[in-house]
Formats: C-alpha cells, sequence, structure tokens
C-alpha cells in the first residue's frame, strides 16, 4: 500500500466490521492470516513512520503491520532498509488490498494509503482513507489512547451504576 496519491476507491470494509479473512506472506517469508493478529489490536498501516512509534503503539496493546502490492523480495529490501520490527504482507495479487477496499486503480494494481485500525476480536475500529505518513502514527496513536480512555471510563461509570 505505497504512494498513493488518489483517493481510494469505495471501501469494501466499515468500522465495526469482521476483518476479512485473508491468507499472505510477510516479508521474511512467514504466512499470516487474519487470525495471526487476533488477541492483540493490530494497526494495518500504509506509509512509512510508524517505526519510532512501534514501542509507544505496543504499550497500549497494539501491534503494527504494514501491507502492499509489491512482492516478498522487494518488500524484503524496504522493511531492511527502513529496519521494520513489525511484518510487512506482501500482496502481489492484492486480495487483502482489494478486501479492505483500499485499492488505488480499479485493477487494483496497487493500493492506496490507507490505515486501519483493528481490535483484539478481529473489528475495525477506525479507518483513516487519507492517511497522512508525516502526522498519521502520532494522531493514530493518540486516537487509540483517546479510545481507551473512553472505554475505560465507561466501564468504570457502568460498574459505579451497579453499586448503588
Amino acid at each position: 500500500m505505497w504512494y498513493a496519491l488518489l483517493a481510494p476507491l469505495a471501501a469494501a470494509v466499515r468500522v465495526g466490521d469482521q476483518v476479512p479473512a485473508f491468507r499472505a506472506t510477510t516479508h521474511l517469508g512467514r504466512t499470516v492470516t487474519d487470525a495471526s493478529f487476533r488477541g492483540r489490536g493490530l494497526v494495518l498501516w500504509e506509509g512509512e513512520n510508524f517505526e519510532s512509534l512501534a514501542r509507544n503503539f505496543s504499550d497500549l496493546g497494539y501491534g503494527i503491520a504494514g501491507c502492499s502490492t509489491d512482492d516478498v523480495d522487494f518488500n524484503l529490501k524496504f522493511a531492511t532498509d527502513h529496519s521494520f520490527s513489525f511484518p510487512l504482507i506482501s500482496d502481489p495479487n492484492a486480495r487483502v488490498v482489494e478486501a479492505f477496499g483500499a485499492c488505488k486503480r480499479t485493477d487494483c494494481s496497487s493500493a492506496a494509503r490507507m490505515t486501519f485500525v483493528i481490535s483484539r476480536r478481529g473489528h475495525l475500529l477506525h479507518i483513516d482513507p487519507k492517511f497522512d505518513p508525516d502526522n498519521g502514527p502520532r494522531n493514530l496513536l493518540d486516537l487509540i489512547a483517546k479510545m481507551q480512555r473512553r472505554a475505560h471510563g465507561a466501564v468504570r461509570h457502568r460498574a459505579s451504576l451497579f453499586r448503588i
């Protein structure tokens, strides 16, 4: 999902949806599926600049994975050049990209610059259809922290209602 300048086509997924089932290979040649990331939140991104915040995302219970329509060899070089500590999914047939509605072109030969925040149970919590690679990682980190504070407050509020 690299370097897209155009808005994506209509999204195939919406906030609240279960993540589409997928099977793909990472830049290290490992097979991953949608289930590989369950049990932990996930930021599925298009773009760079996540590496410097990887620890912060981890502290909030979120992993990071990239995805592009490039092949494993290209992604291995890209991930190595950028010292990624997280998987970079190679999707040369654009099955993952298409399932998420992240095609840049109608033939889905490349991906739009989009980012998805996925819950521990595999539901979409947030979709950023026009991801800003410079400020986007920090903005997403702040958004996730805010969502967690809000969820924590709602749980605490519900618990206090039952103490009456």
